[in-house]
């Protein structure tokens, strides 16, 4: 868990040297989350993520609360963090790993554009949706910092 935390490569191979095990076996100490479920909690690169999967970490494992590795990536914890070329190419491993998840293969396929506008749409944060060209969803009377607009008495 300590390699995946600190997102490194080299310490994550050699993880798996000591212990080929290591990417099916849950982590007992952090609410027993499978390795590839906290890899992609935790945005690991993406040569992480291949790795676990080659090492034959379970692309349908569920973390503590149900959600498999594809269902953390389409709603990560850190929204706001979310790249949509990583989220396409992690997606891509998982439906080359046999996934079966509705929208992995519309995403994959997705120019980069779309999936970011995607991304933001689901994402509802109007800040992002303002920077993917998508219409932001922004409640009457607020700005997009949800804030309430205050409008002078004497301009009504």
């Amino acid at each position: 868990m300590q390699a995946l935390k600190q997102n490194g490569l080299k310490k994550v191979q050699a993880a798996l040297a000591d212990n080929p095990e290591a990417a099916r076996d849950p982590f007992f100490d952090f609410d027993f989350d499978m390795p590839l479920c906290f890899a992609v909690k935790s945005q690991c690169d993406v040569a992480i993520i291949q790795l676990l999967l080659e090492h034959g970490a379970d692309v349908e494992a569920q973390d503590a609360i149900g959600r498999s590795p594809m269902d953390i990536l389409m709603n990560p914890p850190f929204p706001s963090a979310r790249n949509a070329n990583y989220t396409r190419q992690v997606a891509s491993l998982f439906l080359s790993a046999g996934v079966d998840h509705p929208e992995a293969e519309a995403l994959v396929t997705a120019t980069p554009a779309a999936a970011a506008a995607a991304a933001a749409a689901q994402v509802n944060d109007p800040f992002i949706q303002l920077f993917s060209n998508t219409v932001p969803t922004i409640p009457a009377g607020h700005s997009v910092f949800n804030m309430p607009i205050q409008v002078p008495w004497n301009a009504v």
